[in-house]
């Protein structure tokens, strides 16, 4: 769908069946932010106004406004989300300085556990 025909669907209160959101007219700003993170997605549309309406009636609010929509998009998993959260490996290995062929296996929390490795040397 075209940002027009989510605009027009919006201007007539269309909402998903067993939505139900305040008669109020939505603002420019609050149609032009459902229109970005929905891009016109049908579906997303579905869910965000879904959402909206929970975001509503948890916070007592009575019109839905550019943050209750932001709120909405927070809450749903859509797309390019905030970064990932690097994670560390939970095993490390290390070559043993004093033992060429050892490796040594660092555990969080826990001692230092060795291996010995075969020789691998292309000869």
């Amino acid at each position: 769908m075209d940002a027009a025909a989510i605009r027009g669907l919006l201007d007539r209160g269309w909402t998903p069946p067993g939505v139900h959101l305040p008669q109020f007219p939505l603002d420019p700003e609050t149609v032009a932010a459902i229109i970005r993170i929905t891009g016109g997605n049908f579906r997303l549309l579905n869910r965000l106004l879904t959402q909206i309406e929970r975001i509503l009636e948890i916070n007592a609010l009575q019109q839905v406004t550019k943050t209750v929509v932001e709120a909405a998009r927070e809450s749903l998993v859509i797309g390019q989300g905030p970064p990932a959260v690097e994670h560390k490996p939970y095993l490390t290995f290390r070559p043993v300085a004093a033992h060429v062929g050892w490796l040594t296996c660092l555990r969080p929390r826990e001692a230092p556990t060795y291996f010995l490795l075969p020789d691998l040397t292309i000869r």
